[in-house]
């Protein structure tokens, strides 16, 4: 969590560090289109004034001078805005890559988080599957030992209370798990779609001398 927090912290950084770049990127255009318009307005100008001066208007020679040294400043500024942004692009472009690697890392890293969560809870259903289906083969084994006393000692009646009992409650639980809206789940299994249980007492420290569960 830590981790993420501080990888979030980054790219807020960066985000903030390349805004300030694409801010001074776009007043460097504005000053840059303010510059050409003087450009271009001087250059009207002086055109005009030379030919006022050639056509003998003496004050127009006052006014060309002025005019040709604000053009040859705006010409100068305009340069030096265009190195400016020359000089700013790769910067844009280095903050951007910045990002671009910081996010990349970042969604590495939440995919990686992701699988181990996932194999996370696969391994823990496992091992929830595995004591629940120990305990269905204990279980199983116990209705087995309890039916198979119910026929020794009572003969045909126990026979017949076995099968209503046990046989026929037993004889395919699944259909009957479908039959109340259990379903599939949607999902490919490797090694099969079911797990058999079988009639399974654990180890004979669990049990009692008389092959019943220890209680």
């Amino acid at each position: 969590m830590a981790t993420q927090i501080a990888a979030l912290n980054g790219i807020e950084d960066l985000n903030k560090q390349l805004g300030h770049l694409w801010a001074e990127r776009i007043a460097l255009e504005k000053e840059l289109a303010l510059v050409n318009v003087g450009i271009q307005t001087t250059s009207e100008d002086s055109r005009s004034l030379k030919k006022r001066f050639a056509q003998g208007d003496a004050g127009a020679s006052s006014l060309l001078d002025k005019t040709e040294a604000d053009h040859r400043t705006f010409t100068r500024k305009e340069e030096g805005l265009r190195l400016a942004l020359e000089e700013l692009e790769p910067k844009i472009t280095i903050a951007q890559q910045s990002i671009n690697a910081a996010r990349a890392a970042q969604d590495e890293q939440r995919q990686e988080q992701q699988f181990v969560e996932a194999c996370n809870k696969a391994a823990v259903g496992v091992e929830r599957v595995l004591a629940l289906h120990a305990q269905a083969c204990q279980a199983l084994a116990e209705v087995r030992l309890a039916q198979k006393e119910i026929g020794d000692r009572f003969g045909n009646r126990g026979l017949s209370a076995a099968e209503r009992i046990v046989i026929n409650p037993l004889a395919n639980p699944v259909h009957h798990l479908k039959m109340t809206g259990w379903t599939h789940p949607r999902a490919y299994i490797a090694f099969g779609t079911t797990i058999e249980i079988e009639p399974l007492l654990p180890p004979s420290t669990h049990m009692n001398g008389n092959g019943a569960r220890k209680s």
